[in-house]
């Protein structure tokens, strides 16, 4: 089934995070290293994730292995990594999820995002879409709003509460005046995969997954 743009949303930031205080800067790094990934395997942040590595890896002239870790829209696998020990050797991607939204919406997040983090530096943005099936009702953001306001009931998906794309359809839904039903996912692979098997007709996605399936 073919997916349908329906309108370029907001920018989400990405950041490679490790715990502080790595052990012995200078000889640093002297084993492999564990890129620990909230995401799920296939997403953008996966993927962006696994390039990293085997750039870094190569640069470094040590091996960087992967494992997921996901839920509660990745800040399971984040706190993961906020627990491990501070020696350099498990690093992570961080984005606006994980480190600047779940901090405003969980009051007894079990991290810090700033102090139980060292940022190495940006790896880059990724936008955030409104993607629809070709079946659906409206064409365009226009006939989305209209359609919302005949009251009739929209669903869309997200990879999960308080994620960043529950974050962009609220915004869109302050902004319009419109109402949608927000359906969590757990993790944007399933969101994808049900998207394309037509068991939900609109969701939010990452570029990297939309553009991939």
């Amino acid at each position: 089934m073919m997916l349908r743009t329906v309108t370029l949303s907001f920018l989400a930031l990405l950041s490679a995070a490790l715990p502080s205080h790595a052990e012995d800067p200078a000889a640093y790094p002297t084993h492999k290293i564990k890129m620990l990934l909230p995401y799920a395997a296939g997403g953008g942040g996966d993927v962006v994730g696994r390039l990293l590595a085997d750039k870094m890896g190569k640069t470094l002239g040590q091996s960087i292995y992967i494992e997921n870790h996901t839920g509660a829209a990745g800040t399971l696998g984040t706190q993961m990594v906020a627990a491990s020990r501070n020696d350099g050797y498990t690093i992570t991607v961080g984005g606006m999820t994980t480190h600047v939204l779940a901090p405003a919406i969980y009051p007894k997040l079990p991290y810090d995002s700033i102090r139980d983090f060292t940022t190495i530096g940006r790896v880059g943005v990724s936008s955030i879409i409104l993607v629809a099936t070709k079946d659906f009702a409206a064409n365009d953001i226009k006939g989305l709003i209209a359609m919302a306001k005949k009251g009739g009931p929209i669903q869309y998906g997200s990879w999960g509460v308080g994620s960043t794309g529950q974050f962009c359809a609220e915004i869109l839904m302050q902004q319009t005046g419109i109402k949608m039903d927000h359906v969590p996912f757990n993790g944007i692979a399933k969101l994808a995969g049900d998207l394309l098997g037509g068991h939900i007709s609109l969701a939010t996605l990452d570029v990297a997954t939309a553009t991939r399936w």
